[in-house]
């Protein structure tokens, strides 16, 4: 296949890029800087500058196979001002209208669009058990989400296959919020968060990977999918098992007054929780490589 990629060169893009390109698969990036793309993702990889004109964004989409849009500013990058927030909406919801908006014109389109979202979608929703069909929450980070969604279903009604990935937190050793951590629990700092009752849905990345690749290929892929391990830990457990692997004490929490200082609304985000399940991974009959926390950290 030819595979259309937004943010290819973050943690999740670059793994799914070296990937395909192993099976066969080419690639087309979509990004600011051309240099730091060959960098990270090699010279095979074919480039597309983010504004670039119109006119060559259409001649791309009409031959790739498919597109999986994995673009998004971080959630930490500083605290949410409405600088901030614009900074959020624009390179989640703009970006992806923007495809879309392209695909109208297209002929033919691409069959697939894959296109992040996350468990932010349902807002803080303490020990309430949710499926893809529980409604949406109402803050920030959950109104973000359905208006990422919203866009990004704009291509079913074009005929495009449309796919909508509700991430947990990904676990990595090459980045994301396990990278970040490990210093501050081998150096026997770390702790759970506010009381750490807050359920703390998680996907390794080689499952992440895994689901992506199904969902190019296998046509029930469709709609919202809780990419999230079966498992559901809350943050006081994931912290013991952490800390337990490296050896580490857990004693040092880190009070919610303390995170809302520092972080303002996007303290949510580590405070606020979701007891999630992947119902339609299990109806697709997805069998997890990692399926526990043990297994993963």
């Amino acid at each position: 296949m030819r595979v259309f990629i937004t943010g290819a060169t973050g943690m999740i893009g670059q793994a799914l890029v070296r990937d395909l390109r192993e099976e066969g698969h080419s690639i087309v990036a979509y990004g600011r800087s051309e240099k730091r793309t060959r960098k990270l993702l090699g010279e095979a990889t074919e480039f597309l500058p983010l504004y670039c004109d119109e006119k060559s964004l259409k001649e791309t989409f009409e031959s790739v196979d498919g597109i999986i849009n994995l673009a998004g500013e971080s959630l930490f990058n500083g605290r949410w001002t409405e600088k901030q927030k614009h900074k959020l909406i624009e390179s989640r919801v703009k970006l992806t209208s923007s495809l879309v908006k392209t695909l109208e014109v297209c002929n033919p389109r691409p069959a697939f669009f894959i296109s992040s979202s996350a468990i932010g979608y349902y807002g803080d929703r303490g020990d309430e058990f949710l499926t893809e069909e529980s409604s949406p929450g109402s803050d920030f980070l959950a109104r973000l989400c359905q208006d990422w969604e919203a866009s990004a279903w704009g291509a079913n009604q074009l005929g495009t296959r449309v796919t909508m990935l509700r991430l947990g937190i990904v676990f990595s050793k090459s980045g994301g919020a396990l990278k970040k951590l490990m210093p501050i629990f081998k150096a026997g700092m770390g702790g759970r968060l506010g009381n750490g009752k807050q359920y703390m849905p998680w996907i390794h990345l080689r499952d992440l990977i895994e689901i992506i690749k199904a969902a190019m290929t296998d046509e029930n892929y469709r709609g919202p999918i809780n990419v999230v391990a079966p498992e559901a830990i809350t943050n006081r457990q994931f912290t013991k098992v952490l800390g337990r692997n490296l050896r580490r004490p857990t004693f040092l929490p880190v009070p919610s007054f303390a995170l809302n200082l520092m972080l303002g609304e996007a303290a949510s985000v580590l405070l606020g929780g979701q007891n999630l399940a992947p119902r339609k991974l299990r109806q697709l009959k997805y069998n997890f490589i990692y399926p526990s926390i043990h297994l993963a950290l």
